[in-house]
């Protein structure tokens, strides 16, 4: 299956955009890797199953600076984050959802969100990495348009 980013919706004038994705299994998330596709901020945030408290997994960091968000340059950068770079309340929990948060403020004009993210787990000694299924993108794209429709309204 072809891979494809997660990006906000063409034309679409929103500053954030945002997924959540449910893991086969808990697991403690000890590290992961952000692949970016414009976006200046993300935030990853994790919950557990039957609840709808989520909790900063890692808070919001900066992937693009004010001016390479309006020129477009340096867009597509890679963040590998260790356990020491995520919360200490929430990294040694397992956790099966996990929620991406990405913005960009600093220019409306154009699409912006994440090429990949892999999360990693010293339990299961294996990698999970997201995989874009059509279901996971639709839903995505369905959570952008909602944030169009009440941004507008």
């Amino acid at each position: 299956m072809k891979e494809e980013k997660w990006l906000s919706a063409p034309a679409c004038k929103v500053s954030t955009i945002e997924a959540i994705f449910l893991f086969n299994q808990a697991a403690v998330i000890t590290s992961l890797d952000i692949g970016n596709h414009g976006s200046a901020f993300v935030a990853v945030m994790v919950c557990k199953t039957g609840s709808n408290e989520f909790k900063d997994l890692l808070p919001q960091i900066s992937l693009m600076s004010v001016t390479d968000s309006r020129t477009g340059k340096n867009k597509n950068i890679v963040r590998m984050l260790k356990k020491e770079d995520l919360c200490s309340d929430t990294r040694d929990e397992k956790w099966a959802l996990v929620k991406l948060v990405c913005s960009q403020p600093f220019n409306m004009l154009a699409q912006f969100g994440l090429s990949f993210v892999r999360f990693y787990s010293l339990a299961e000694e294996c990698q999970e990495e997201v995989k874009h299924t059509t279901q996971e993108l639709m839903t995505f794209k369905k959570q952008v348009e909602r944030s169009k429709t009440n941004r507008d309204m």
